[in-house]
């Protein structure tokens, strides 16, 4: 059967109603509901503000002239949202120093001022985490003496260390931020010691800030040494397995110091093995100031290097197959290819202006010189060509004739007076051996 707890805030200012809610919620085991009774309505509404930050189910209603009823109801995970402050509440945090100058809060009616004050102080008492200190002063250091309505409230958190198993004589020796401390380490021993057993493993000697030992530190400053020790660890194993370790070889050093050590001699024999590799290219090579990254880019540099060396090599024993580029460098045995080339250009070139005169030579000749005498080679035999089918003609029609020493237009004009005389034209004779031009 679901829990039901009343809470009885009529007549308590703010935030008191809250106050008694929120530790009312706290008690419920399990699903249950919380009923709770003010008589103004900034009561309410600070309740319900409460419950929508906490995603509670609440309705609101009112019973009657000056009495509300808010009903908080809750299921399992009653205990879900993370813990806020009191609404309408001052944040009091750890380093907070609370001044209290007078013994009423305000101007206007003192005992509602010495409500408002008394309620003020409660709150601060019900906080996660109390002030560093509260200031008494003036007026307000009345509030410190016999007889004081806030004395109670002061003594709460007193009774909130005992029951965390502190003694009186320890928290009298006390302030109220080493009381809440000692009162946390206290609440959450079971948590702290296995964080500390977690911290342990990734760094057995680990301290906090300026050393402080971890059985000192409260839960959330281990709990933050621990998540950076765990991010440590990460980016850790992102580098043993860079380096080439298994998941397994990971786990066979639970500290990150340890890792960090397998990783460098990982590394380091990683190191010597890509030195050893460049040397077999450039044996003068030093690269003990040379991060793992740059090694490995020097190693696939010479590498590349010494393949398009190989493959100059190989270009050049197309030209000359007895070649040996042995011991030379990438600028030499470009040099050979363009000059294998070149030989090879000039070896052809020859060649195909000996087709037209084979007496020739070309020695001490350019590249440029020895194409232009292939072009006028290649130029002089397709004239001659051209005469030779002209004699040719003309010998079908004046057998005896000798065409020698002629130009090709002279040859032509030939061919054309014979072709003329034969077909029945004007009687010509072809031009004479000098090569004039043919008279009638």
């Amino acid at each position: 059967m679901a829990e039901f707890i009343k809470v009885d805030a009529l007549g308590d200012a703010c935030p008191l109603p809250v106050v008694k809610a929120k530790k009312a919620i706290s008690e419920l085991q399990g699903a249950g509901q919380v009923e709770v009774l003010v008589d103004n309505e900034i009561a309410v509404q600070n309740l319900t503000k409460m419950a929508q930050q906490k995603c509670y189910q609440y309705s609101a209603e009112k019973l009657e002239e000056r009495k509300y009823r808010v009903l908080f109801t809750l299921g399992e995970a009653a205990d879900a949202p993370a813990e806020q402050a009191p609404v309408c509440v001052p944040d009091a945090r750890t380093d907070t120093v609370v001044a209290i100058s007078a013994a009423v809060m305000g101007d206007g009616s003192e005992e509602l001022g010495k409500t408002l004050l008394k309620a003020f102080v409660f709150a601060l008492t019900q906080q996660d985490k109390l002030p560093k200190t509260i200031l008494f002063y003036n007026g307000g250091t009345h509030l410190t003496c016999a007889g004081s309505p806030m004395l109670d409230d002061l003594k709460a958190l007193e009774a909130e260390g005992l029951k965390a198993g502190l003694t009186q004589a320890e928290m009298d020796k006390m302030s109220l931020s080493e009381l809440q401390k000692a009162v946390d380490k206290a609440k959450n021993k079971t948590e702290i010691e296995k964080t500390i057993a977690d911290i342990k493993v990734l760094n057995p000697n680990a301290t906090g800030s300026n050393g402080t030992a971890l059985s000192d530190m409260t839960l959330d400053e281990l709990k933050a040494l621990l998540s950076a020790l765990q991010q440590e660890r990460a980016t850790l194993e992102a580098s043993a397995k860079a380096a080439g370790m298994t998941a397994d070889e990971i786990k066979k050093y639970p500290s990150n110091a340890a890792l960090q050590q397998a990783i460098n001699e990982k590394q380091k024999a990683q190191r010597e093995d890509l030195i050893k590799q460049i040397q077999k290219y450039d044996p003068s090579y030093d690269g003990s100031n040379k991060t793992l990254e740059q090694l490995v880019a020097d190693l696939k540099a010479k590498q590349e290097a010494e393949q398009q060396k190989q493959n100059l090599i190989n270009e050049i024993k197309t030209y000359d197959s007895n070649y040996d580029g042995t011991g030379k460098t990438l600028e030499q045995l470009q040099s050979d290819l363009a000059a294998a080339k070149e030989k090879k250009q000039r070896t052809d070139l020859i060649a195909e202006i000996q087709k037209y005169d084979p007496s020739y030579t070309g020695d001490g000749k350019s590249l440029s010189e020895l194409q232009a005498d292939l072009d006028a080679k290649k130029a002089a035999n397709e004239e001659q060509q051209q005469k030779d089918a002209l004699i040719a003609e003309i010998k079908k029609l004046k057998s005896d004739y000798n065409g020698e020493g002629k130009t090709l237009d002279q040859l032509r004009a030939d061919l054309a007076a014979l072709q003329q005389q034969s077909s029945g034209g004007e009687e010509q004779n072809p031009a004479s051996e000098s090569g004039e031009t043919p008279t009638p």
